[in-house]
């Protein structure tokens, strides 16, 4: 249902509608100019939230169904809060949840906010701290905020992230999981372990807003540790994906750790990289831009972001070159994010959109905060894990296997699995350990050549090597673990 039907809708359930209502239900136009946008998304508002929910769900259940996605949208979509008695003539119900948001980031004259843009910006910057508790470095910060509420797109979004609530979860799990076997590092010995990298993105996962923000078209998070466990994989003995090259290094290096183990089992343990690290993958990329057409960032801050990231090449670790980038307004965009383009591979123009955009210089212009979709798509044990620690992930492959072109479950931004031994180990640590501590060999001998722990942990992410867990490797990790829960991490 679009925004105009939602709204004639009411007219055969609400009684004697003020005039102002009256207006905008049977001129939608008149309504989106007030709202400060040029379009709103579908199941967007009032009306559409409460009407879709009524249909589905039933009267009561059907407005509480609505009002995560309606109440925000068809506040913040304004810049500027709606007026209490227009709120009223939508429905009694949709009147009473209305009033208890706005008053909740106040927008009705009796609750008087902390910050000078009618939001409480001291609780979105230090949360759970009073003004009083503010030391002058945080004081100063609160005023730069304030000062970037003046921008539309910022106030529309911070006034989403306000109302937030974050106990109801963000994404819907669309692919269900298999349970994963806890191995532990005794399940290691004299195996050969095998190393490679990846991110820490959940799988199977659907995502309809970031943070409260909506997207335009939701998003499915496809990677990382849970891609194994994902059902189809699980029974398809799928244990990895990447792109051609990538997953063709790590069969090799599958092969040569076979080889170097001269019968002994090989496992290959998976090292996470940095949060970061999911920025090459396709929904960080995807969870930023389709926040825009909610947040409508100024044309201009538009045509600035464009040219910061045609000019990512310049940045350090950013490959490709991004003259021919289509633009965050192009039809072109979404395309060239899953297949790249002239002079940049796909991988790379996910990287370079996400690392521009996690900038301050577009964050103060309106655009979406980069961290809360790290938040939002991360597996959440592994949010705070930084590179190099292994084993949340092990699998047992199989030796002279070959890659699957295009498997049962497609991967969005990878087109090759990697293949699992069937009745094989597959599962993984309770708590992860450092790839530096469980194959210690391997990151002293990386040290020995004059790498820094930096580059030594980096190399065992990409580079082919193998080693034997023995005792000695054993009894390192299991020291670890000792220290770690005497610690309390």
């Amino acid at each position: 249902m679009d925004l105009a039907s939602a709204l004639r809708s009411f007219s055969d359930r609400v009684v004697n509608l003020p005039t102002e209502a009256q207006r905008f239900m049977y001129n939608p136009q008149a309504f989106t100019q007030m709202f400060g946008v040029n379009r709103l998304p579908n199941e967007t508002g009032f009306a559409e939230g409460a009407m879709v929910g009524d249909r589905k769900y039933g009267s009561e259940k059907g407005f509480k169904q609505g009002e995560p996605l309606a109440l925000p949208i068809a506040v913040a979509s304004m810049g500027a809060p709606l007026a209490a008695p227009t709120a009223r003539a939508l429905a009694p119900k949709a009147a009473e949840m209305a009033e208890g948001y706005l008053r909740k980031v106040g927008g009705i004259a009796d609750v008087v906010p902390v910050g000078p843009n009618k939001i409480p910006s001291n609780e979105i910057l230090f949360p759970n701290r009073t003004l009083a508790s503010l030391n002058s470095a945080e004081k100063s910060a609160l005023t730069k905020f304030d000062k970037d509420l003046q921008n539309k797109a910022v106030m529309r979004r911070e006034i989403l992230r306000s109302a937030f609530d974050k106990t109801i979860p963000q994404g819907e799990r669309v692919t269900p999981l298999v349970d994963k076997t806890i191995l532990t590092p005794e399940d290691l010995l004299n195996k050969q372990i095998v190393g490679f990298g990846g991110d820490q993105l959940q799988a199977g996962v659907e995502f309809g807003n970031i943070r409260g923000v909506p997207l335009s078209q939701k998003v499915l998070a496809q990677g990382g540790d849970e891609y194994p466990f994902l059902e189809p994989n699980y029974k398809a003995n799928m244990g990895w994906a990447s792109n051609e090259d990538a997953a063709k290094g790590h069969l090799t290096n599958i092969n040569e750790a076979y080889e170097a183990a001269k019968g002994r089992d090989v496992l290959a343990v998976k090292t996470g990289m940095n949060p970061e690290g999911a920025n090459f993958s396709h929904p960080i990329a995807q969870a930023l831009v389709r926040q825009l057409d909610v947040l409508q960032p100024k044309k201009s801050d538009i045509a600035l972001a464009d040219k910061m990231i045609r000019n990512a090449a310049n940045a350090k670790g950013v490959r490709g070159d991004f003259k021919n980038f289509a633009g965050l307004n192009s039809p072109n965009l979404e395309e060239q994010l899953l297949l790249g383009g002239e002079g940049f591979s796909a991988g790379n123009m996910r990287k370079a959109l996400a690392e521009t955009m996690a900038s301050y210089e577009l964050r103060k212009r309106g655009f979406p905060v980069y961290q809360d979709v790290l938040d939002a798509t991360l597996i959440p044990n592994l949010r705070s894990h930084m590179t190099g620690e292994a084993g949340n992930f092990i699998y047992q492959p199989k030796f002279m296997d070959e890659l699957v072109a295009n498997p049962a479950y497609q991967h969005a931004s990878y087109s090759h699995g990697i293949p699992r031994m069937e009745g094989g180990v597959i599962g993984g640590f309770e708590q992860t350990i450092p790839i530096n501590v469980l194959a210690h060999k391997t990151f002293d001998q990386k040290i020995a050549e004059g790498k820094t722990k930096a580059q030594a942990l980096r190399s065992m992410q990409t580079s082919r090597w193998s080693e034997n867990f023995d005792q000695e490797s054993l009894d390192k990790a299991m020291k670890y673990l000792e220290q770690s829960k005497k610690s309390g991490n």
